[in-house]
Formats: C-alpha cells, structure tokens, sequence
C-alpha cells in the first residue's frame, strides 16, 4: 500500500463542492481578484468594450460582491457564470453585467448549488477501495490545471491561491516537478519577502491580512504557488 494512500469513496465529488471549499471572496489577499474576475465575465459573455460598465458602476457592482457575496469563491461564481452561458441553468441571459445580472445567476446556481450537493451526499458509499491522492477530484484537477494554464499566460508574478497550490501538490506527488532541499529553502525565503510586501500592501490600503489562517499554511502556500511559477514553464 502506498504511503499517501487513503480510504475513499469511488465517487468523486461535484465541481459545486470541490470549488466551494477555494478561498472565499472575503478571505483572499489581493482585492485585484475580483477585478480580474469581472474581466473574466466581460470575456465570457462577450460583452463589448462600449457595453462595459463604467467606473461608477463597476464600483457599485464590486461593492456588493464583496458585500453581499463575500461567502462565495472567484471559481464558483466562474462556474456559475459559465453553467448560465450554456443554458444549464435556466435563466436568460443577455450581453451585459451588472448588479442585478450577477445577482439573478447566483440565485439560479444556489440552487442548482444545493440540490447538487444534497444528491451528492444522500448516495455517498462508504470507503470500498483505497486509491492514491492522486487520483481523487480527476476532474476538478484538471479544471484547476486548465484554469491555471490560462492565468499563467497571463501573468507575470506568481498566481498565489488554493487551486494554484493544489496543481503544485499534484505534480509534485507525480514527480513532474521535484525540489531539492535548496530550492526548498530558496522558495521559502522567497514567498516570506512576498508576504511581507503583501503585508506592506495591505496596510497601505487599510486592510487586514488573511486574518485566522495559520502562518505556517500562508507560508507553504506561497512557497509552492511561486515554485510552481517558476517551473511551470518546464512542464
């Protein structure tokens, strides 16, 4: 038996689940991700630029997402928004992104949300088999390295989150990316200069950094997100 196998069910959890277990909007230490997201949704809606809301919108529209949707993950809303465009969801939806929209859809998702889950855990087995980890959430997997594959295209400095960091663990469990004890300590020292400027950052801006998450966790994860970056080149 391996050493990093574990007792589960055969059935893999639903991608409503999986990425409502991510890093929720009021947790996350850049508040440029929820920009990123509502660039995300222009694209995916395919909203022309001259449809775009304008400053003051978009400032309204970001305030209730961080008001009245803080619980939510960046991916849940993706995957809402991406369920909605292809019709999943039962709901009209027209070129255009505003309060009003992005609150129509989460409704539909919530509840699509909630019975998917309930179906989920009400036909949960028991622990038959044991498989390694790495196997588990195949299809969240990949979503989160097709995901990732997208946003490193697109960025310069490493992407910092859960998802980033469960790609790491993958490919390191199946030896793609290996790290000597060097590079451990070189990436550990790298992401403690990173937090500090974070930390810098965000008392700029008048905010708090990842309150009531362990040092220890923020650490590693920012250790392995930037270790990721650098080698992801070479996979």
């Amino acid at each position: 038996m391996k050493n990093n196998a574990l007792a589960v069910s055969t059935q893999t959890e639903p991608l409503e689940l999986v990425y409502s277990k991510n890093v929720k909007i009021k947790n996350l230490d850049d508040p440029k991700e929820v920009i990123n997201l509502l660039n995300y949704l222009n694209v995916l809606l395919n909203i022309k630029k001259d449809n775009q809301l304008n400053e003051l919108e978009e400032s309204v529209l970001n305030g209730v997402i961080i008001t009245q949707f803080n619980t939510w993950t960046i991916d849940e809303i993706k995957h809402a928004f991406r369920m909605a465009v292809s019709g999943k969801l039962n709901i009209e939806l027209f070129n255009k992104l505003d309060s009003l929209v992005f609150g129509r859809v989460l409704k539909a998702y919530n509840e699509h949300k909630s019975i998917k889950i309930k179906n989920y855990n009400s036909t949960k087995k028991p622990a038959l088999s044991v498989i390694d980890t790495n196997k588990l959430n195949e299809q969240a997997l990949k979503g989160f390295i097709k995901e990732y594959k997208n946003q490193y295209n697109k960025s310069e400095t490493p992407i910092i989150n859960t998802p980033a960091e469960r790609v790491f663990n993958y490919y390191l469990n199946n030896k793609t990316i290996y790290l000597s004890p060097g590079e451990k300590a070189f990436y550990l020292e790298k992401a403690e200069n990173m937090i500090k400027q974070h930390k810098r950052e965000q008392r700029t801006k008048k905010k708090q950094f990842r309150l009531n998450t362990d040092p220890k966790a923020i650490l590693k994860q920012y250790a392995r997100c930037i270790a990721l970056h650098d080698k992801f080149n070479n996979i």
